[in-house]
């Protein structure tokens, strides 16, 4: 019941500058109902924040980018804070400055892990702690979309990952940002009305500047991505306020599916608009893609229609792509001696077939539509999972590509596809048994406009 106020910025390179401060709110909570008490936070630097966690006060910052191990005797038991990490401090009795304890640090920098360099950029560090549903999370920022989408220095995008803090103890142990965030929790309600912003993920999609912002096509085929919707009643409907012209397109699962409905409309004005038919599906969750067909069409709101009475059989949430391999568990086949052919790269450039194989996700083949990549593995070879990299920035290009083995090198097997957006570094999809191939190929179909590009493909075996 009582409101605090933490702030201070704007320091660096001194250990004990004594900038952060705190004060009590008034009733009111414009007003000041206590003095400034200066909080002695060593290499402070910015992104104050104050949570109250069973009766005890945390305050946590960030520190600074100087090096920390000047003057860090005096904090005899703490490892010298990393660059740039947020560090915490504790008291049950915030306005006494001298009862602040420093706690260490307890999250990296998104540019560094417990290994060294993440992989991610270097950025600032805030974070915001939040308990829901039983489970402690850490709301933070990295700047991961704009590796995705390259956009300028500094574009910073929300993350959210768990937080492994025991009240009981006051401690919250070093962790690092991760690529992957948090599982999925609770399926989406598609028979709620959702606003047309409600996305996973999208491909060349912007959005009004409303309080509920509205989704608008960039592109023809640019599409909308909800993962894992509870469909416990099927669909016999779907319904959207759409203004612009042209067609929206509902496909399940797969970006590459054919359209389980569709909606036709012509409108300056935002209109509800049902679909006619609505294609028989079995299970209960499942991923949704909205795809439009053509620019400046604007999804405002959307919503399903129940078509059964009865509840289907329950099922899982279903992950977006298969989190759940271990590559531990598995034996990386070495392709040191295969020999790897492809398409003409783009503009005939250097971006080869070669670059998919050489270890590092920063390159990439750059293949021409259609383009295609194959490995000889020279002799025939079990093989239990493909590990691949999208190209940084183009993830996208690799959605509807297939990968296909053979032994013959004229007779291909398809051995999995790739039906949504991967991940930024190496995806793992385990197959769903293990096949002795001695070619593998990876290729996008033909009618696919975009190019040809694969940043890395790795194979494994069961060891």
């Amino acid at each position: 019941g009582v409101g605090w106020l933490s702030f201070g910025g704007g320091n660096s390179g001194i250990i004990h500058s004594l900038v952060p401060k705190i004060a009590r709110l008034g009733e009111d909570m414009i007003s000041i109902d206590s003095e400034f008490v200066s909080i002695d936070a060593p290499y402070f630097n910015e992104a104050s924040e104050l949570n109250f966690i069973d009766g005890v006060y945390y305050y946590t910052y960030c520190n600074d980018w100087a090096d920390h191990s000047v003057g860090w005797e005096e904090y005899e038991g703490f490892d010298v804070p990393p660059a740039c990490a947020m560090a915490y401090m504790t008291t049950t009795t915030p306005l006494v400055a001298d009862s602040w304890e420093y706690k260490g640090a307890y999250f990296y920098n998104a540019g560094q892990n417990a290994q060294g360099a993440s992989g991610m950029k270097w950025s600032n560090n805030h974070t915001h702690f939040l308990k829901f549903e039983g489970t402690n999370y850490i709301l933070h920022h990295t700047n991961l979309l704009e590796d995705l989408n390259g956009s300028p220095d500094g574009f910073r995008s929300m993350m959210v990952d768990y937080l492994p803090m025991d009240p009981e103890t006051q401690s919250i142990p070093m962790t690092a940002a991760s690529r992957e965030g948090v599982n999925q929790i609770k399926a989406l309600d598609p028979y709620a009305v959702n606003p047309g912003s409600t996305m996973f993920t999208s491909a060349e999609v912007g959005f009004t500047k409303d309080a509920s912002p509205a989704s608008i096509s960039e592109t023809k085929g640019s599409f909308v991505f909800v993962k894992c919707a509870d469909f416990e009643f099927g669909a016999s409907a779907f319904m959207a306020s759409v203004k612009g012209k042209g067609r929206i397109e509902v496909r399940l699962d797969d970006l590459a599916n054919e359209p389980c409905t569709y909606i036709e409309f012509d409108n300056d004005e935002y209109t509800n608009v049902f679909s006619n038919n609505f294609a028989e599906f079995d299970g209960r969750m499942h991923h949704i893609y909205f795809v439009f067909s053509d620019e400046n069409i604007c999804l405002s709101d959307w919503s399903f229609i129940k078509a059964e009475d009865t509840p289907r059989a329950e099922e899982n949430i279903r992950e977006y792509i298969n989190l759940d391999v271990n590559i531990e568990d598995y034996e990386e086949i070495s392709l040191s001696e295969a020999v790897v052919t492809g398409s003409t790269p783009w503009n005939n450039g250097k971006d080869v077939a070669q670059k998919a194989v050489d270890g590092n996700v920063d390159t990439f083949f750059d293949g021409i539509e259609q383009g295609w990549l194959e490995i000889d593995l020279l002799t025939e070879t079990e093989i239990s999972v493909i590990g691949f990299a999208p190209r940084k920035g183009f993830i996208d290009r690799m959605v509807g590509g297939h990968f296909y083995g053979s032994n013959d090198g004229e007779s291909w097997n398809e051995i999995t596809s790739v039906k949504i957006l991967p991940k930024v570094g190496m995806n793992y999809v385990r197959l769903r048994r293990t096949e002795k191939y001695r070619y593998i190929r990876y290729s996008m179909p033909e009618g696919n406009n975009t190019m040809c590009n694969i940043a890395e493909i790795k194979l494994y075996k069961n060891k």
